[in-house]
C-alpha cells in the first residue's frame, strides 16, 4: 500500500508564528503558494495561513501601483500565528495515501500537512494529486460525467469588487466571464483579484487582457484535461459547447475524487514509473 512520503513535496517553506502579515504576502507571491506552514520557534507545526486569509487584509491596492497595501484596519498589527488555523488534514509520512487522500475530499482541504514528530516534513497539494491522477484515472472518463453546474458567471463589465463578493460568499476560487450572449471570455481567479485590489471599481474585464483560455469540449478526458491543468498550472477548465457557452466546470477538487475512485477500483496500485 503506497505510503504518503511517495508523493508529498518535501521543499518547505515555512513563516515563524511571529512573521508579520507583509512577510507573508511576499512569500506567497514570491513562491506563488497558496499555502504557509506556521511553525514555532522550535519548529513544530502551528497551523496554516491560507492566502486568501492574508490577501483579505494586505493586498495590491491596483495593478498600477505593485506595492503591498493593508486592507484592514489593524492588519498591519496581526502575526502568521494570530491568523492561521489548524491545518484540516495531518498526516504521517508513512500514512496510507488512500485514507488521506479521502480525508482531503471530506474535509474540502486544499492540502495535507504531513509532520514528523510535530515538525512539518512536507506537504500534500493538489497539484501532486494531480500528477496522481494524469496516470491513474480512467482514460474512458469524459468530462460530461463530473464538474460543477451550473456555472457561476459574471459579465465583462462587473467590478473586481463585485466579483471578490461573489467569490468569497461562494466560497470558490474562480469565476468564469461572459459576455452579453452568454460566451466565454475568459477566467478570474481570486489571485487576479488580489494583484488588482479587492476594493477595485475597474470591470473584470480589464483583468482577461490576452488571457490564453484553456478549455474543453464534452468529448474530452478527465486525463486530458489533468494534462492541461498541469501544464498551465490552472485551478479549473471550463467545459464549452459549439457556441463557447460554459456548461460545467472541471476543478482540481473533481479531479482527486476520480482519483480517489481510480485507487479504489484499483485496489490502490499506483505506477511510479507512470507518475
Amino acid at each position: 500500500m503506497d505510503e504518503v512520503a511517495a508523493f508529498m513535496t518535501t521543499r518547505l517553506v515555512v513563516v515563524r508564528d511571529d512573521a508579520d502579515l507583509t512577510a507573508c504576502a511576499l512569500k506567497l507571491l514570491d513562491h506563488d503558494f497558496r499555502h504557509l506552514p506556521v511553525v514555532d520557534e522550535e519548529g513544530a507545526l502551528v497551523g496554516v495561513l491560507a492566502d486568501i486569509e492574508v490577501f483579505a487584509r494586505i493586498g495590491f491596492t491596483s495593478l498600477d501601483e505593485p506595492a503591498l497595501a493593508v486592507l484592514e484596519p489593524g492588519a498591519d498589527e496581526l502575526t502568521a500565528g494570530a491568523l492561521c488555523r489548524p491545518a484540516r488534514v495531518v498526516s504521517s509520512p508513512t500514512a496510507n495515501l488512500l485514507p488521506v487522500l479521502r480525508r482531503m475530499l471530506s474535509e474540502r482541504s486544499d492540502c495535507v500537512l504531513v509532520v514528523s514528530d510535530d515538525k512539518p516534513v512536507g506537504i500534500l497539494t493538489e497539484h501532486d494529486a494531480l500528477r496522481l491522477a494524469q496516470a491513474q484515472v480512467d482514460s474512458r472518463l469524459a468530462t460530461r460525467h463530473c464538474g460543477t453546474q451550473p456555472v457561476l458567471t459574471v459579465p465583462l463589465d462587473c467590478s473586481v469588487a463585485r466579483a471578490w463578493q461573489i467569490m468569497t460568499a461562494a466560497g470558490i476560487r474562480h469565476l468564469c466571464v461572459t459576455d452579453e450572449v452568454g460566451v466565454l471570455r475568459g477566467v478570474i481567479s481570486h489571485r487576479d483579484l488580489v494583484r488588482e485590489g479587492a476594493e477595485s471599481e475597474a470591470p473584470v474585464q480589464a483583468l482577461l487582457g490576452h488571457q490564453l483560455v484553456w478549455t474543453v469540449d464534452r468529448t474530452a478526458t478527465l486525463p486530458e484535461v489533468t494534462r492541461w491543468m498541469i501544464a498551465g498550472r490552472v485551478g479549473c477548465i471550463p467545459v464549452v459547447n459549439d457556441q463557447d457557452r460554459p456548461l460545467s466546470v472541471i476543478t482540481r477538487t473533481d479531479v482527486i475524487d476520480a482519483l480517489v475512485g481510480a485507487l479504489e477500483e484499483g485496489e490502490l496500485f499506483v505506477d511510479h514509473e507512470a507518475v
